[in-house]
């Protein structure tokens, strides 16, 4: 037996909520190296031709999965949602590199988890799950997180935390709907009209707007689709070995990544309302997972 094939054998041995928080710290490495991809890619080119690009290397992805599937499983009856899906997918992604190219890496690490706190208001408006007591004051504590870490005042508030802020609403969006879709649409064909739809979208202004690449730029963008595929890719593995309840902890580590690349690579330096904010987001969503898996929330008692 090879080297490998030992370390393969011993892998397989340890236990398996172990395996997936290594996998979740991995995963949370990969997301947070994306970020670093898009931030330094903001600073050159158009949102649009990062949209444009993103979007054509991550086809090169998925298409040899869909062609060893069969593209007859791209039949959809459900074309409307497939677009709402992108709709949402093009809004939050082009929110994010903006809010990327203005903000500290930290604080749009911290604000992103908010997407937890949006989803649990979207599945009581648009899937008819009910209010409860528990979901809804660790909901309010996670947004008392966001106006601490956003720092309103005259000195400190800066409005681009507005537009991460509705990038996390995008992405609880996009979340809402893809758990409507999973129910019929494999994953594979979501993404693929997904990415379709957002490449046009963002063809037309990026023709406008288009920079010639650099190779510095090429290898950028093309960082950013590895890592990006790379992290879905260790995620799915992390979920496959270990309990949900028991990894998720493990994927708040994209914030102390999001802190250190964002001091050693941008020489930024978190201030005390970030680390606070973090700690009540992160708090707070973590209770809802935890609680949710768990089936430990309260409902609400009925008022007149």
């Amino acid at each position: 037996m090879s080297i490998f094939e030992d370390g393969c054998g011993k892998w397989k041995t340890l236990p398996g909520n172990f395996r997936g928080a290594i996998w979740a710290l991995v995963a949370a490495l990969m997301f947070s190296g994306m970020q670093v991809s898009i931030k330094q890619a903001g600073q050159n080119l158009p949102v649009w031709e990062i949209l444009v690009l993103r979007s054509l290397i991550a086809l090169c992805f998925i298409l040899p999965a869909i062609q060893r599937q069969g593209f007859h499983t791209l039949r959809t009856s459900r074309p409307k949602i497939h677009l709402l899906r992108a709709l949402l997918g093009f809004g939050g992604i082009s929110t994010l590199i903006l809010a990327l190219k203005h903000l500290e890496l930290g604080v749009v690490a911290t604000l992103g988890f908010t997407n937890t706190l949006f989803v649990v208001l979207f599945a009581a408006i648009f899937l008819g799950e009910k209010i409860v007591r528990d979901r809804t004051i660790a909901t309010a504590a996670g947004f008392i997180g966001v106006v601490i870490c956003m720092r309103p005042g005259p000195e400190g508030f800066n409005e681009w935390t507005l537009v991460m802020l509705l990038s996390a609403l995008f992405a609880a969006g996009v979340s809402t709907s893809v758990k409507s879709l999973t129910r019929t649409e494999r994953p594979t064909s979501i993404l693929f009209y997904s990415y379709v739809t957002i490449m046009l979208l963002a063809l037309g202004p990026a023709l406008y707007t288009w920079q010639p690449l650099t190779w510095m730029d090429a290898a950028v963008v093309g960082l950013m689709a590895c890592f990006a595929t790379a992290g879905q890719t260790c995620m799915v593995m992390s979920l496959r070995a270990g309990e949900a309840v028991a990894v998720a902890p493990f994927g708040y580590t994209r914030i102390l990544y999001a802190m250190v690349f964002g001091f050693f690579i941008f020489g930024e330096l978190p201030a005390w309302t970030t680390l606070l904010g973090a700690a009540v987001i992160v708090a707070s969503t973590l209770y809802i997972a935890i609680k949710e898996r768990r089936g430990g929330l309260q409902p609400a008692k009925a008022r007149m």
